[in-house]
């Protein structure tokens, strides 16, 4: 906890909102630790304390062994007044994992389907699972305080509906947020799957960086772009729509009417099996592709390569102009195997200024497959526990 922790408002002192954010990390703190990092006096601290234990933020969390006077008491995050629940809807999956304040597991349930079922039948089973998981935690509904959610689709974020989904039918302008609203919680934050797992890929291994580009590379292909610590969404929302850029080295249609070859025609989980079944490989799904990555089969090898060179191709444009200090491939292809990660440290390297590729980094995700269910818990988190939502809900206390 730094003073960085404690940007001052009007008054020129912190709030009770502000303060707390150096409780976030998870670490409980004594009032005088506090005190040594705001520079306000005791009463002052112990009041804005005193004022996040009654709302519920705060508790009492031990004593710090006496040195020969009063026993001084420690105080974190309270694991069971307030609780989220971070939700990963996928092409073949669905995820809920129940978070405590600090973004710490209590209780998790997810599924494998064949495809996204109606927003109906989908969402009513995400709700099913976070009743389920709050039993399995003891916690009553009330402890819910917020739900994020990650959907395989351009979103726009300020209503939480996703737009023209290619995976989804029946699902564009959806009201997601309203769904949940309804039924779990008021505090519902719906963003695109690839920006959720970029916040988590961030927030778990990258803390220190602030420019970082996530390539998403499974069933589809999509990006997040990470600028000054930010995601950047764009005007409409579709910034990091990586599978409708065009492909390099094919020629653009002279006739107007039919589209130019895109990234999502080479470089994604669906191109790849049609393209490996018209070879003569018994495929039919992405897990299918990584049998045959698994038994060395040639072609299925040169193909990930291949594929991983056009998607390089194209990112050392992004490269050029972002300047980002690392680009994490994750998604199921770009997670397993060398092949398609190799592919494009070889065109980025070799085809982006010098400059630019100097101390850049291209690596897998280490997220593993909970990532997109965390990383939209970690979404809900700091809007819930943004200074001036911690304050008001102190205030209206």
């Amino acid at each position: 906890m730094t003073s960085e922790n404690y940007a001052t408002g009007e008054t020129g002192v912190p709030d009770a909102g502000v303060l707390f954010q150096g409780f976030r990390d998870g670490r409980p703190r004594t009032i005088q630790e506090v005190q040594l990092v705001t520079g306000l006096g005791r009463t002052a601290v112990a009041v804005r304390t005193d004022a996040l234990v009654t709302a519920g933020y705060l508790v009492p969390a031990g004593e710090v062994p006496s040195r020969g006077g009063r026993r001084a008491v420690l105080y974190g995050l309270d694991p069971r007044s307030r609780v989220v629940a971070g939700v990963d809807v996928g092409a073949t999956h669905t995820r809920v994992i129940l978070c405590s304040l600090a973004g710490d597991q209590l209780a998790v349930r997810s599924r494998h389907v064949e495809s996204v079922g109606s927003p109906d039948e989908s969402l009513g089973w995400v709700v099913d699972a976070v009743e389920e998981c709050l039993a399995d935690a003891n916690l009553e509904r009330s402890a819910l305080s917020g739900l994020g959610v990650g959907l395989p689709a351009r979103v726009n974020f300020s209503t939480g509906m996703p737009i023209k989904p290619v995976l989804m039918p029946g699902w564009d302008a959806y009201d997601v947020g309203g769904y949940f609203r309804e039924r779990l919680t008021d505090e519902v934050v719906v963003d695109n799957d690839v920006n959720v797992l970029a916040v988590n890929e961030r927030a778990v291994s990258w803390p220190d960086v602030d420019d970082l580009i996530y390539v998403k590379v499974g069933t589809g292909l999509g990006s997040a772009v990470i600028s000054g610590g930010i995601v950047q969404r764009g005007a409409a929302g579709t910034a990091g729509d990586l599978g409708h850029v065009r492909a390099h080295n094919f020629t653009v249609p002279s006739d107007p009417s039919v589209r130019p070859t895109v990234l999502g025609d080479i470089a994604n989980g669906a191109a790849m099996v049609e393209k490996l079944s018209g070879d003569g490989l018994d495929v039919s799904s992405v897990s299918d592709i990584l049998a045959y990555v698994q038994l060395s089969e040639p072609r299925v090898l040169e193909h990930l390569r291949n594929a991983g060179r056009a998607l390089g191709e194209s990112l050392a444009d992004v490269v050029d102009m972002l300047n980002p200090s690392v680009i994490v491939l994750g998604g199921r292809l770009g997670m397993e195997g060398d092949h398609l990660i190799a592919g494009v440290r070889d065109a980025v390297y070799r085809l982006s200024l010098p400059a630019a590729t100097q101390d850049l980094q291209i690596v897998r995700s280490r997220a593993g497959v909970t990532g997109g269910a965390f990383g939209a818990a970690r979404l809900i988190l700091d809007r819930i526990l943004a200074p001036a939502a911690v304050s008001a809900a102190v205030s209206a206390i």
